[in-house]
């Protein structure tokens, strides 16, 4: 028996001594327990995980459409109190005494209003996931947005408000689609105006802020007083947003003394004065001469004989004139009467020495009959024509067989940076300084013939905060292009390029980057 106990704890103790293994698993020698092999736990885990990644997301993706549906809901609703509030207004505006003070009753619903929606889009974007928030945050602190495709795709997504081929729209919902596109354009947009990153401020490039400040300095008589006027605002290490910037320096110009009227008499005097002395030049051309061009020259093509022939002009048409003075003085020096000297414009105005003509730039029309002129100039204005293909089919249709356009342009592509960026600043400094196109300024002849700005945008009860909006709002409309683009456009419609000047200095001295090019209309 002792013999046959000894020969079975041998027998058992000799099983259990190897370790078996099988496929992926080994068996325990302390407990014959299968144990996983590490490779296996590892791939195990990482399948767990990634379900339930997957499933957070999904949960995300969720959360994310409810917070645009509901946004987009938000902004639906704001669009009909902007209705009603209107209503109100017309409404309240009989009712009130003619020596009151004028009650502005939609200004208070108004404030009411989107206090409340904003504050309900705000607890809205609590639940954002916070991959998105830190994509916005990112956006916000650099900006620019975190796209893929660049720059480029944001600016043609936000043009005129129309689809591109790389952000096509579902028919059932391009509406929502665009009101949300266009939003998140203008936020980026907004951010890009404001930034102070290293290569996206314009405070912070010595180039485009000594320039800018040259020239508004120049407008208000103190550009030899700059750097010692602007001194307590820190230009270039001033962390304040970048239009603020512009509205403090603005502020500290005008306080200066004789400012304003140099601010006027750049208005009055400067601008129809060397204008009418370049389109002279244009007409009076010589090329044995090329000094005849007046500060102007001749970049393309270089064997102009003649670049307008002046007695061919019988009847001239001046898009956007404004007060009509350079107008006036233009056709006057092609010997034209008032009847055959159109001054177009968007608003009213009253000028004895034009034929004043509508024109509505949201329909691109011109109120002028088929074959009426000889010639159109476009002063800086095509860059605001929302329709601009529309546009060149009214030049086409007003003007003779063989009529000259000239155009006085950017050359400028339009993109989020700062030769683009610097032009928008010109356009905010106007704006908020209330000159050029948005001057109001009286005519010397007549007391009451005055330019009046759109009060929408300007007015001395205009808060900066909504003035800045505005800005924001009339620059990312603008649609700037490059000489070749705009070369292009004109000649689809039936246009050849005659000449192209240039103004006879270096870039630096021509930030706005500006040139005249001369179109005559091919055979109709």
């Amino acid at each position: 028996m002792a013999n046959s106990r000894n020969l079975m704890r041998t027998n058992v103790k000799s099983t259990s001594r190897p370790v078996s293994t099988c496929d992926g698993f080994n068996i325990s020698p302390a407990n014959n327990v299968l144990m996983e092999s590490s490779e296996n736990q590892v791939d195990r885990r990482l399948a767990i995980l990634e379900n339930l990644l997957r499933d957070h997301l999904n949960e995300e993706n969720a959360q994310v459409k409810q917070l645009k549906d509901r946004i987009l809901k938000l902004e639906e609703q704001l669009e009909k109190q902007d209705i009603r509030i209107k209503l109100l207004e017309n409404q309240a505006m009989p009712l009130q005494p003619p020596d009151s003070t004028r009650i502005e009753v939609g200004s208070l619903i108004q404030t009411v209003v989107k206090e409340n929606i904003e504050k309900q889009m705000e607890n809205l974007t609590v639940g954002i996931p916070s991959a998105i928030r830190f994509e916005d945050d990112i956006a916000c602190k650099t900006g620019i947005g975190l796209n893929k495709e660049g720059s480029d795709q944001i600016l043609e997504s936000e043009s005129a408000g129309t689809c591109t081929a790389k952000q096509p729209l579902d028919d059932s919902n391009s509406k929502n689609n665009l009101r949300h596109q266009r939003g998140a354009g203008n936020r980026v947009f907004t951010r890009w105006m404001n930034s102070r990153d290293d290569n996206l401020s314009l405070w912070a490039n010595d180039q485009y802020r000594s320039q800018l400040l040259s020239y508004i300095g120049k407008i208000y008589g103190q550009e030899r007083n700059i750097r010692y006027t602007l001194a307590p605002l820190r230009v270039q290490s001033n962390k304040s947003y970048e239009l603020d910037q512009l509205f403090d320096v603005i502020q500290h110009f005008e306080k200066q003394p004789g400012a304003k009227e140099s601010l006027q008499q750049w208005q009055l005097e400067s601008r129809p004065g060397r204008r009418l002395v370049e389109i002279k030049a244009m007409f009076e051309y010589k090329q044995a001469d090329p000094s005849s061009l007046k500060g102007l020259k001749i970049s393309s093509p270089s064997n102009v004989k003649e670049i307008i022939n002046r007695t061919s002009i019988k009847a001239y048409f001046d898009m956007i004139c404004r007060n009509g003075y350079i107008t006036a003085d233009i056709g006057e020096y092609l010997h034209l009467n008032k009847e055959n000297i159109f001054g177009g414009t968007d608003y009213n105005i009253q000028n004895d020495r034009v034929t004043v003509v509508d024109v509505d730039l949201s329909q691109s029309t011109i109120n002028l009959a088929d074959n009426r002129v000889d010639l159109i100039t476009c002063f800086v204005t095509l860059h605001h024509v929302p329709e601009f293909e529309k546009m060149l089919a009214e030049f086409v249709r007003i003007l003779r067989p063989n009529g000259y356009l000239i155009i006085r342009e950017h050359d400028c592509k339009r993109e989020y940076k700062l030769p683009a960026k610097y032009l928008n600043f010109v356009h905010a400094f106007m704006m908020i300084a209330r000159v050029g196109e948005f001057g109001s300024i009286q005519n010397n002849h007549s007391e009451h013939n005055q330019v009046k700005p759109n009060d929408d945008l300007l007015g001395d009860n205009v808060d900066w905060n909504q003035q800045k909006l505005n800005i924001i709002e009339y620059t990312s409309s603008i649609q700037y292009r490059t000489r070749a683009e705009w070369q292009q456009k004109l000649e689809t419609v039936g246009f050849h390029l005659k000449a192209t000047l240039d103004y006879d200095q270096n870039s630096s001295a021509n930030p706005q980057a500006l040139y005249y090019a001369v179109f005559q209309l091919n055979t109709k």
